[in-house]
């Protein structure tokens, strides 16, 4: 099921009397945080179907009278990601306020610190949309709040003067965003020996850098 701006959502319950659809959604809940748990701890691929259900304190064939298959419960762990990124992860500012350099470090924070907890979720969201259309859904919308906000960004400062104005802004965007992404990657999921306030500062100097934003002010 998708809503009208194709972000794909959980089929809602109808609520016969006597509260059993809130039960039953309370006990989806606990199936799909014991999910995103445990692939966050294994990965996707090495995680097991049969463990999901005991982690949650429920009894294995409880887990099949809500999902069919662990495809479809990673499809329900990222919908919940998409929405906690969508509403925690602050974009980058364009207000008169607060300097472009400094809006950049809060947004290249925000993201390292919110893929460091969702890291392996992100990476093989990424590899099983290659293959599964519903997860390409949710990797393309991902991808769109992060870009929008990016590309927003960057016009206001190529208007106001702050940025290089011969930059395509989309191209620019996603290149930057990949260059973050792919970094994240390698340190949060391969366990490069980076110090993150390090890495922070340093993307976040790479990042003005090439928009030409001045850094010192």
């Amino acid at each position: 099921m998708t809503t009208e701006a194709g972000t794909p959502q959980a089929p809602a319950a109808t609520a016969p009397a006597g509260g059993v659809p809130a039960r039953k959604q309370r006990t989806r809940k606990r199936l799909i945080d014991a999910a995103r748990e445990l692939f966050n701890e294994q990965g996707f691929y090495d995680s097991k179907l049969s463990d999901i259900a005991p982690r949650a304190g429920l009894a294995t064939g409880t887990f099949y009278i809500h999902f069919s298959s662990k495809e479809e419960v990673f499809h329900a762990v990222m919908i919940e990601v998409l929405a906690e990124l969508q509403n925690s992860r602050p974009g980058v500012s364009t207000s008169g306020e607060r300097r472009p350099i400094d809006s950049i470090r809060e947004a290249n924070a925000s993201y390292l610190r919110g893929y460091q907890r969702n890291a392996r979720l992100m990476t093989d969201c990424s590899a099983l949309a290659r293959t599964l259309p519903d997860m390409r859904l949710i990797k393309t919308e991902i991808d769109t709040v992060f870009e929008n906000r990016l590309v927003g960004a960057i016009r206001h400062w190529q208007e106001t003067g702050v940025a290089f104005d011969d930059v395509d802004p989309v191209y620019a965007a996603n290149a930057l965003a990949y260059m973050v992404d792919r970094f994240a990657d390698e340190f949060y999921v391969f366990g490069k020996p980076y110090d993150e306030d390090k890495a922070i500062e340093t993307l976040t100097l790479l990042w003005a850098r090439s928009l030409g934003i001045a850094t010192d002010r």
